[in-house]
């Protein structure tokens, strides 16, 4: 609404340039930080799905199963871009954006994957299985909705023109049914950057690859240290058990090499 976001970095004119160029001198000759100093995800809240003052039982009377890790863990993470996008940032757009997103951290459905051959050459048989389980896509649903309701609520609604109804944008949403939201979520659903589990570790009868000390069943001296790993994905970013993760292995290795 206030004609100003961070489009111009996807430098279509002239004008579009110079503003990049501006922007390099901000942040790496000026040290003065400007639109390069944002990190992206410029803003995060983690939720839980069945937090009765944010999804009351009278407009969510349905009681979804709780795949978090505990009475305290979420189960959708919300995040916030000074641009909209879609397909990982090939698809941007014309116009100022603002994009809100909902992820779903501890999904039910299981995805897998398998061996094309015995040729290593072979590519992988990769199926996430996207919302396999309902409950999945009915959090999602629950996300949507309320990120809709956020961006119908000041302060943030009065940077949001709301009669620009263009069909490619969002600006509708919060009038469509959650049958409609369920197909803009099949649509739309992806992997982000958190794969999880596809090496985990578990006893070998129960089809785990690697053991307690991240060896690798059958192959001498092999271990892996990877958000592969882990037996169920956690409740929320990757990486912070990434690095306790590393920690043990480096523990490990000081034995090992000790002995």
């Amino acid at each position: 609404k206030r004609d100003a976001s961070l489009n111009f970095l996807r430098a279509r004119s002239l004008s579009d340039f110079a503003k990049v160029l501006y922007a390099v001198g901000q942040y790496s000759l000026l040290g003065a930080g400007g639109p390069l100093a944002t990190n992206w995800g410029e803003s995060a809240a983690f939720v839980r799905t069945d937090d009765p003052v944010l999804f009351p039982k009278e407009s969510y009377p349905e009681t979804l199963p709780d795949s978090t890790s505990g009475p305290g863990a979420p189960d959708l993470e919300f995040f916030t871009t000074p641009l909209a996008y879609k397909e990982h940032g090939d698809i941007g757009f014309d116009v100022h954006t603002y994009a809100l997103h909902v992820y779903l951290v501890r999904p039910v459905s299981r995805g897998s994957v398998l061996l094309r051959s015995a040729d290593p050459s072979d590519c992988p048989i990769v199926n996430p299985n996207y919302l396999q389980a309902p409950e999945d896509a009915a959090k999602l649903i629950r996300g949507v909705r309320l990120l809709l309701k956020i961006a119908q609520t000041e302060p943030f609604a009065s940077y949001l023109d709301h009669s620009f109804l263009r069909s490619d944008l969002d600006h509708g949403l919060h009038l469509k049914s959650d049958e409609e939201l369920l197909e803009l979520v099949k649509e739309r659903v992806e992997t982000v950057y958190h794969p999880a589990s596809t090496c985990r570790m578990a006893p070998q009868e129960m089809n785990g690859v690697v053991d307690s000390q991240l060896r690798v069943y059958g192959i001498d001296g092999l271990r892996v240290c990877d958000a592969s790993i882990y037996p169920w994905i956690v409740s929320g970013h990757t990486a912070g058990a990434c690095y306790a993760m590393g920690e043990k292995l480096a523990d490990l290795l000081k034995k090992y090499i000790h002995h």
